[in-house]
């Protein structure tokens, strides 16, 4: 058997952005979407108008993912390459694939929303004087707000999705890191 893999391993063949397999009654199409992992593939099956949309959407709960940019690019050009189901790696099929992308889309804004708004916000836990008063947030703190409804033991796993929020605001000069403490801040002229 031959396995096929964007970014292949030795004994692998590679699969390329566009790639077309056919087999009797069907044609899949491959999609580069990176997000979930940086090598993700997605297949358009061109017979039904439907995408196997594999970890970057998925039936039930939301996908993790290795870079948010990348995840969010992905998504938006997954969304505009089919018209019909969803077939994920895990859960129920998707009978509007599409409209399950733009919500992924959407939430995923919101979190980011979400996050720069707690970091527009006073710390309440901030120690020092109000004239020395330490302005950033700890990752953790950020999850505990955003999260607030969530139940404690699931705050670790959102944690990784708020450093992604976080890693994607500073590429874009809306956040600095403070490397002394950990804190994460919005500069005093940031790039809105």
């Amino acid at each position: 058997m031959k396995v096929h893999k964007h970014q292949p391993d030795d004994g692998q063949l590679n699969i390329s952005d566009g790639e077309v397999f056919k087999v009797e009654g069907a044609t899949l199409r491959a999609v580069y979407s990176p997000g979930h992992t940086q090598d993700h593939m997605a297949l358009i099956l061109e017979e039904e108008d439907a995408m196997f949309t594999a970890d970057n959407v998925l039936g039930h709960g939301t996908a993790v993912f290795e870079d948010l940019s990348s995840y969010i690019a992905s998504l938006k050009n997954m969304e505009t390459m089919f018209g019909g189901r969803a077939y994920p790696g895990h859960g129920d099929v998707i009978d509007n694939g599409r409209a399950k992308i733009s919500e992924y889309i959407h939430h995923r804004q919101q979190r980011e929303d979400q996050v720069f708004q707690v970091l527009r916000s006073p710390n309440p836990s901030a120690k020092g004087s109000s004239s020395e008063q330490k302005s950033g947030w700890a990752s953790m703190e950020i999850v505990k707000v955003v999260y607030k409804d969530v139940p404690e033991h699931l705050h670790l796993p959102a944690h990784g999705g708020v450093m992604q929020v976080l890693y994607k605001l500073q590429d874009e000069d809306k956040v600095v890191e403070d490397e002394s403490d950990g804190t994460w801040r919005i500069p005093d002229k940031a790039a809105l």
